[in-house]
């Protein structure tokens, strides 16, 4: 089985053009060959979210100079910032038709992937490679035995609403009775997929055993979701509607 592949990524918000006082026309510059900042490497265990504002000047002839950044939530993402801009190409600014320079202003936002924000929360890698096959939960000396039941976290946003979701979340236990790998079957509203998933992550059984010896196996569970102190009856769906209706 192959472990869930996520990919961090990144957003360039609003392009900003700093005025300038000429009078005639103007036209501001405009990018033409851009370069991805890659998420730094430092922070990927720590699974943050993140944004880099910088101001630069672009030339007469299209390049970027004097880049610097002007705010940033961690250094990390000021200096990737500082290294895809230096590789930015622009239209140039121009004043009657004549390419001049002219100060600009671009935020970047970095976004870590599920992946990475999984593994921060949990403390460990919860995704990893499995050179072998795991085995079946039927194929097992017997079914796997529960060990810690942590409760899944419940998403802020949605503090005092007292909806609910019931996820079906498809695992592998390792021989050492962790969860690796955890993928959502089924759920409705995206807003619970990270909690489902650390919750699924947090459970430790008895390491699986076939012919005696411990294995991976595959097992699927059902993660609860909820606010408030009482899990809900095994009866309720779980699929409240959202309080706009949806």
């Amino acid at each position: 089985m192959h472990a869930m592949k996520f990919r961090s990524t990144f957003l360039v918000a609003a392009f900003i053009a700093l005025p300038i006082l000429l009078l005639g026309q103007h036209t501001n510059p405009a990018p033409l060959d851009t370069i991805t900042p890659l998420y730094p490497d430092a922070l990927i265990e720590s699974g943050k979210d993140g944004v880099a504002k910088l101001t630069f000047v672009v030339n007469k002839k299209g390049l970027v100079e004097d880049p610097m950044v002007t705010e940033a939530s961690e250094p990390e993402f000021g200096d990737a910032a500082l290294v895809a801009i230096t590789e930015w190409r622009f239209k140039p600014a121009t004043f009657d038709g004549k390419p001049i320079s002219q100060k600009v202003s671009l935020p970047f936002q970095f976004t870590a992937s599920p992946e990475n924000k999984l593994n921060a929360q949990v403390g460990r890698k919860v995704f990893k490679m499995i050179d072998v096959e795991p085995v079946r939960t039927r194929d097992l000396d017997e079914r796997p035995v529960v060990v810690e039941k942590p409760r899944a976290p419940y998403p802020p946003a949605l503090a005092g609403s007292g909806l609910d979701e019931r996820v079906a979340v498809n695992v592998t236990i390792g021989p050492d009775g962790k969860v690796y790998n955890p993928e959502v079957l089924d759920m409705d509203r995206p807003i619970f997929l990270i909690p489902a998933l650390v919750g699924a992550a947090g459970y430790v059984f008895e390491p699986p055993m076939k012919d005696g010896k411990p294995v991976y196996c595959t097992f699927e569970m059902t993660i609860w979701v909820y606010e408030g102190d009482t899990p809900p009856g095994r009866g309720e769906t779980g699929r409240r509607p959202l309080p706009d209706g949806s």
